[in-house]
């Protein structure tokens, strides 16, 4: 099994591929770019060959509907429907500007049937190029090595989320293609032989908004929606007594609306006496 890892890496690393584990985010880029995305989750190295469409239920990947917001990291999630076990999954996401805007890749999670260590647990990640400019690529594979048998279970639901930070407002997708090495945009049953034959599922993809983070006085943690709750208290509280580290929302943190925009202990007390002593709703201006 060890060599099978080897000789994935050899693979991911050929030609100008470059190799990462856990690698960062990528800056965005001025002109339309597209971001190649590989996801490989196997647990066998992929091979070529025919591909038939399943029989039963058709099995789709679907990216679920978001909204991404700017200069903040949100994820978009990746849901596998599948009526039979699966050992292999291989997609290739384009993701592309529709009017002007776009958001770079942060990293990868993984959800709900691949949440724990026990399928494709083995996840690896390397960049090709990432200097915003088209086409920047990284390539995920994620793939179970040991003793024992791992699938990928029937069912219906996210299985993967992409971070993505909002870099240019307006409106993107993620569409499904060939990316070279990973090949075809394909899953893999268990019950068949690994080389020969597989299925391309069908595929739905969606419209996704980068829209600016919604101004309110009070919301110290930068949410997107503008919720002013303890949470903010934390944040306020951090920033004036334990981290010093500088809140998304700072802007928003005069809540005492003082004329000289200083951030001190006057503006944690008149956000505890909104929040819970029934004080007047915060009013100050963005600074």
């Amino acid at each position: 099994m060890l060599s099978l890892v080897r000789c994935l890496a050899r693979r991911l690393t050929a030609g100008s591929w470059s190799y990462r584990i856990n690698a960062d985010s990528t800056s965005g880029g001025h002109t339309a770019k597209r971001t190649w995305l590989i996801l490989w989750m196997s647990m066998l190295p992929l091979g070529g060959g025919a591909l038939a469409q399943d029989l039963g239920k058709p099995d789709s990947v679907k990216i679920n509907p978001s909204t991404l917001y700017l200069g903040r990291s949100y994820p978009v999630t990746i849901s596998v429907v599948n009526d039979r076990l699966i050992k292999t999954i291989n997609l290739g996401l384009i993701t592309r500007t529709i009017d002007t805007g776009f958001a770079r890749l942060d990293s990868i999670a993984y959800l709900g049937r691949m949440a724990g260590d026990s399928v494709l647990n083995l996840r690896l990640s390397g960049f090709r190029e990432r200097n915003g400019i088209s086409p920047d690529t990284l390539v995920i594979s994620a793939f179970w090595a040991g003793p024992s048998a791992a699938k990928l279970e029937p069912g219906n639901g996210s299985v993967v989320a992409i971070w993505m930070t909002g870099t240019r407002l307006g409106k993107m997708t993620i569409d499904s293609g060939f990316l070279p090495p990973g090949g075809d945009f394909v899953l893999i049953p268990w019950d068949t032989n690994f080389a020969s034959v597989g299925f391309a599922p069908r595929f739905r993809s969606t419209t996704i908004s980068i829209v600016p983070v919604k101004y309110v006085c009070g919301n110290v943690d930068g949410d997107p929606d503008g919720a002013v709750d303890i949470s903010d208290i934390v944040a306020l509280v951090d920033y004036l007594y334990i981290s010093l580290t500088v809140p998304p929302g700072l802007g928003s943190a005069n809540i005492d609306d003082s004329p000289d925009h200083n951030i001190d202990i006057s503006d944690l007390s008149a956000l505890v006496t909104y929040l819970f002593l029934g004080g007047p709703t915060p009013i100050c201006q963005p600074f």
